[in-house]
């Protein structure tokens, strides 16, 4: 990250100079090597965390290990040696995790003893059962993270249980992370509020609105959302984010435009008929064209008789859009379509209309997506002036109609709808954020005009810039 003068923009979007704004919020918290409670929670979580790690090992050997991974990992193919696997698993190993069928010796100090627990009944500090007592009432959640001074502070919005919550934060990395979203525990203990567990994968902005769509499916069995009912989510919350984890890292599905799965196929017949013969009875496929003008197009041999002749095989006549691509040449039928399903639509409407046509083979093309994807896409050429102008005024068109159009985001109210009550204002909010995150990779002219939105639907200006 670039150096910031004191007397520029905040780049906070508070219109005020770096020097009075985020500049004096972080000179005037000190460092957290100086806060001497911080630094004494970390050494007892420390010390816990490898007391119970050594414990475990001489009770019960390394295969704790493996079944603590498969117990965390849900069924998720995970890598132990991946990110979360170095910072999320060992927290959740000995702060979290329950083996109920492991010894016989868990039996007498309860059902739900973690190893935590063990080793610190083992060794009895009143410090360690103060720190356990924090992590008892603290479970796992989704956080939208609002605001970072880095390692001094992260201010965090907890979107299950709907609190703000600024921890202390030692790690300068976690900058980048930044109104994205996070799997978190977080801890308050002696007035230190801390996270002990910290996801490695930011989801993006637009997955908050997934994480309250889990919220509403919970609220289905549950009256309220409080940090006890969330702890027997806990298996589900961490599924849900293994699932939206891997998804940011998955090659897009292609489909064409029936919304089918893509696939190349090209379909050989031999025909027992003229190429004539052949177009006149498939000429009506190209829905809407005159054969005439068609034929028009076509290769004729010296006698005037057609040769070969390329079409297209139309959806219908108001909609043309291209289903596939049929080329007869001499004696042969050739159909290229892109999906399973148009592939056996075409072959029943050969048998139809050209019944004595015999049936040769149907070619499959394999699509390399991970190699087109590590293609460097060719840059798209510089727009216009007037291609610009025509651009922007769509844009500009486009969100004046916005705040009175019904979006699946919003479970299918319009955003001035969604901003008369809390409940859906809430997912109007992060619609809005997510915005405000786009915009940081757009040209100027094409950005939103996230404030003016905020006007127009009655709502409080926020700004929510992301540094860059």
């Amino acid at each position: 990250m670039e150096k910031i003068a004191r007397n520029e923009p905040c780049p906070c979007g508070s219109k005020m100079k770096y020097k009075h704004c985020c500049f004096t919020k972080k000179s005037r918290i000190p460092p957290l090597d100086c806060d001497r409670e911080y630094v004494n929670l970390r050494r007892i979580e420390g010390e816990i965390c490898e007391g119970a790690m050594q414990f475990a090992v001489e009770q019960w050997g390394k295969d704790i290990f493996d079944d603590g991974w498969d117990a965390f990992c849900l069924g998720e193919d995970l890598e132990m040696d991946s990110s979360d696997g170095d910072h999320l698993f060992p927290s959740w190993f000995i702060f979290r995790w329950i083996p109920y069928d492991y010894s016989e010796e868990w039996e007498c100090l309860g059902k739900n003893t973690t190893l935590a627990d063990l080793y610190v009944q083992k060794n009895p500090k009143k410090d360690y059962l103060d720190f356990l007592v924090a992590v008892s009432e603290s479970p796992f959640s989704f956080f939208l993270i609002e605001e970072i001074i880095p390692s001094r502070r992260m201010v965090l919005k907890d979107l299950l249980l709907d609190r703000t919550i600024t921890i202390k934060e030692k790690s300068g990395s976690l900058e980048k992370f930044k109104g994205f979203i996070t799997f978190a525990r977080l801890i308050s203990c002696k007035n230190q509020e801390m996270q002990i567990s910290f996801s490695t994968v930011p989801l993006p902005t637009n997955y908050a609105l997934d994480v309250l769509d889990l919220k509403e499916k919970i609220l289905k069995q549950e009256k309220k959302l409080t940090p006890s009912v969330l702890f027997k989510y806990d298996n589900d919350l961490r599924k849900a984010y293994f699932i939206w984890a891997e998804s940011l890292f998955q090659l897009p599905e292609l489909r064409n435009t029936d919304g089918d799965p893509f696939s190349l196929r090209t379909l050989t017949y031999e025909l027992s008929c003229s190429p004539k013969e052949a177009f006149d009875r498939l000429i009506s496929l190209c829905k809407g064209e005159d054969p005439e003008e068609v034929l028009g197009d076509g290769d004729f041999d010296e006698n005037g008789n057609l040769f070969s002749i390329d079409f297209p095989w139309f959806k219908n006549r108001s909609d043309k859009t291209i289903m596939g691509e049929m080329k007869i040449k001499e004696h042969e039928l050739t159909i290229n379509v892109n999906s399973i399903k148009r592939s056996k639509k075409i072959q029943q409407e050969i048998e139809k209309r050209l019944p004595n046509a015999q049936f040769v083979r149907e070619d499959v093309e394999e699509i390399d997506l991970e190699n087109l994807a590590q293609k460097e896409p060719a840059p798209p050429p510089e727009p216009t002036i007037e291609e610009k102008e025509i651009l922007q005024a769509f844009f500009e068109d486009h969100y004046k109609k916005w705040p009175d159009t019904p979006l699946p985001a919003l479970k299918g109210k319009s955003p001035r709808q969604a901003a008369k009550n809390a409940k859906d204002r809430e997912r109007l909010e992060l619609l809005l954020l997510d915005f405000e995150m786009n915009n940081q990779q757009k040209e100027v002219g094409l950005q939103v005009d996230v404030e003016n939105l905020r006007n127009e639907l009655g709502l409080p200006s926020k700004n929510h810039l992301i540094e860059v």
